[in-house]
């Protein structure tokens, strides 16, 4: 009932026009975010405060370069939002009630600790582990801007990257305003599929493995997880090319200039970071 605050979780439909692109194409999307979390980013999350439910609002916003939604990253838009709900966070009881909804009955509050340490330790690997991939392709990318690719695997990520955002929504999302992105995308793939040609690296068929345990780790019956995969020919061939390409990485950071930063948790978790 009251106005939105820093630390509240706000839900709004929300639609933006740029010069050359729109999002969604028609209509609004409905999105949340807890103000201050940068889960968006704080020009977009600052907007919201003050308000309260009911509240229509546009403003001219500056969307960041790694903004989730390619057609608008790194661009101006006027956006448009609606205030749906607005909640006020309150934290639980640390009861056997309360440990019973994350799947521990035994070992109490100790053991809810070792658990959420585990889950911090696989996405701080995680994080770090895509930071690198991220910086170390973009380097390769800067340094074959002029690299030649088959406009049709250009034109094919591109459609895909439209299809991404428009989500789960059944609206045609035009491609074109994705071609920058899609180059990029398909010229990293193409440069780390030839180094690992050159230097002869093979798919390290126990990193897979350490990989799969990893993802199945998250799940409340991972040896079903462990299962799908090993049935699933796609699926085990999507995972080993992720491998792969966290091995050319490494091969890459071992063999590249690098310098190293000291950051918190919470920084290296920070979108855009």
């Amino acid at each position: 009932d009251r106005k939105a605050e820093a630390g509240d979780m706000v839900l709004f439909e929300f639609s933006a026009q740029a010069t050359d692109f729109r999002y969604p194409e028609n209509g609004t999307d409905r999105v949340g975010t807890i103000i201050g979390s940068d889960a968006l980013f704080k020009g977009l999350e600052d907007q919201l405060l003050g308000h309260v439910v009911d509240d229509e609002f546009e403003k001219d916003l500056d969307f960041p370069n790694d903004f989730r939604i390619e057609g608008l990253a790194g661009k101006s838009a006027r956006a448009s939002f609606k205030i749906v709900r607005v909640q006020e966070a309150k934290l639980p009881e640390l009861d056997d009630a309360f440990l019973a909804t994350f799947g521990v009955t035994e070992g109490g509050l100790a053991r809810f600790r070792e658990d959420v340490r585990d889950n911090l330790e696989r996405e701080l690997t995680a994080a770090l582990t895509s930071r690198l991939k991220s910086s170390a392709v973009e380097k390769l990318i800067d340094a074959h801007a002029d690299l030649e690719l088959p406009q049709g695997l250009v034109d094919s990520e591109a459609r895909e990257l439209a299809r991404q955002s428009a989500g789960e929504k059944k609206v045609a999302v035009a491609h074109e305003p994705f071609l920058p992105s899609a180059r990029r995308r398909v010229a990293g793939g193409m440069l780390l599929a030839e180094i690992a040609r050159q230097n002869q690296i093979r798919v390290d068929m126990r990193r897979v493995s350490e990989a799969l345990s990893a993802i199945a780790s998250t799940y409340e019956e991972p040896e079903q997880v462990v299962e799908l995969y090993s049935k699933d020919p796609q699926l085990m061939s999507g995972l080993q090319s992720r491998v792969l390409e966290d091995q050319v990485v490494d091969w890459i950071a071992e063999n590249a200039k690098v310098s190293e930063k000291k950051l918190s948790f919470s920084e290296v978790m920070r979108p855009g970071a």
